[in-house]
């Protein structure tokens, strides 16, 4: 209304649907349409904002992203001693692939699909650490109990700065969302040149999984069971996943968002 230069920023896509968003949308495309530039988080984020009525031409993609450098150098500095200790504390056998989850344990991040894949798996050579804390966590230690899930590892208490220790023992990280805008673990796991298992929900999906791992329908728990046997069972096409995965991620970088707002700034200052 006072004709100040505005940018939207956004990171929603079509898959978050809610009353909130149906009662604002009027709203919201207002914002959108009368912004002088948009940036998305990624692909998805791109295509909500042009249905909202962005304009293609001043429309920026700005990844989300994290301190990828640093996430790359400390795994490499982890030692097989270290990743040895860390496997025998958890009680986790030397012959098993290791999957990793790190989130909250809560519904929307597919935890429940997540324990069923874990009684899938149950018989197999494959351990899954959760890394996290929320709700969900009595119901998760239950559930272990009631299935005899000695492959499923539990662990509520992390600091920031041990996370990267998780990252590298494991073989595979694993992200099943029922709902996600981005899901910045897959990043992370990835610059620990990690392959991952991405749900197909989670916006992430369509940017980073290229070869490095697998999309997957969260609800289709035999399938994702298959994939994570298949990567247990073909170490090398394993590992030519996670030397993909450094490669791309090494792309997503926190410079290239600032260049972005930087490029904004010039051109509409």
């Amino acid at each position: 209304m006072l004709k100040i230069p505005f940018v939207t920023w956004s990171e929603s896509t079509a898959y978050e649907k809610s009353w909130q968003r149906w009662l604002t949308l009027p709203l919201v495309k207002f914002l959108v349409r009368s912004s002088t530039a948009t940036i998305a988080a990624g692909s998805r984020a791109k295509q909500y904002l042009l249905s909202l009525g962005a304009r293609a031409d001043s429309l920026y993609i700005a990844w989300y992203t994290v301190d990828t450098t640093t996430l790359t150098d400390n795994s490499k500095h982890i030692t097989s001693k270290q990743k040895q200790q860390l496997k025998s504390k958890l009680n986790i056998p030397d012959t098993h692939l290791v999957v990793l989850y790190v989130g909250q344990f809560i519904e929307r991040k597919g935890l429940l699909q997540l324990l069923q894949v874990a009684a899938s798996l149950k018989n197999d050579l494959v351990s899954i650490i959760c890394v996290g804390y929320g709700p969900l966590q009595t119901k998760m230690q239950t559930y272990k109990k009631t299935h005899s899930l000695k492959n499923l590892h539990i662990q509520t208490y992390v600091p920031n700065q041990k996370i990267h220790e998780f990252y590298t023992l494991s073989d595979v990280f694993i992200l099943l969302s029922l709902e996600e805008t981005w899901g910045l673990v897959v990043n992370e796991a990835m610059a620990a040149g990690k392959p991952v298992v991405v749900s197909k929900y989670a916006g992430s999906s369509d940017d980073l999984v290229k070869g490095n791992g697998y999309i997957v329908d969260p609800n289709n728990v035999e399938d994702i069971a298959g994939k994570i046997r298949y990567m247990a069972t073909h170490p090398q096409q394993r590992k030519q996943m996670g030397q993909k995965s450094e490669k791309i991620i090494a792309t997503f970088t926190l410079a290239q968002n600032c260049n972005v707002v930087s490029e904004i700034a010039t051109t509409y200052a």
